[in-house]
This record gives C-alpha cells, structure tokens and sequence, in this order.
C-alpha cells in the first residue's frame, strides 16, 4: 500500500505505469490526482482485492471514451475538490 500520486510524465493516461513514478496504482494504494493535472482512467480494477483505500481529485479525473470495460473499485473514500 502506497501513495501515488499522478504526474502525467508521458501522457494523462492512469494506465501509463510513467505517470505514477513508475508504478501504476494497484490495491489498497492511495491516489491522488493533483491540481493542474488531467488524468483519463482507462483501467478495470475489478481484479482488485479490496480496491483503492483512497482516491483524491485536486485537478481532473475524466473517463476513458475509447471502447472497453473500465471500473474504479474503491474500498475508501473519493474527496477534493476537483472535477470528475
């Protein structure tokens, strides 16, 4: 369990492991997506065993438009102030 926190290195995908410091987020981790920062959630984290202890919107978290199955699974809670 860590924190992440996005970074948009190479480009504003969540899935891009670059934009997380070189981990992409997995189970029990908290994320934050900081203010300035655009992030397109293009993951399905069904697989996950409890799903992420947190997630903080500062900046934009938007939702992939490409076709596939995408599923934020959280085991805590979504705050800040930002977009969704």
């Amino acid at each position: 369990m860590a924190a992440r926190t996005f970074t948009a290195t190479t480009d504003n995908l969540w899935s891009n492991a670059a934009n997380w410091g070189g981990t992409a987020p997995v189970s029990g981790d908290t994320v934050t997506i900081p203010v300035g920062q655009t992030c397109v959630f293009d993951v399905d984290q069904t697989a996950f065993a409890a799903g992420l202890a947190g997630l903080v919107i500062s900046g934009e978290l938007q939702a992939s438009t490409t076709p596939g199955a995408y599923v934020l699974k959280m085991a805590g809670n979504v705050t800040g102030a930002g977009i969704l």
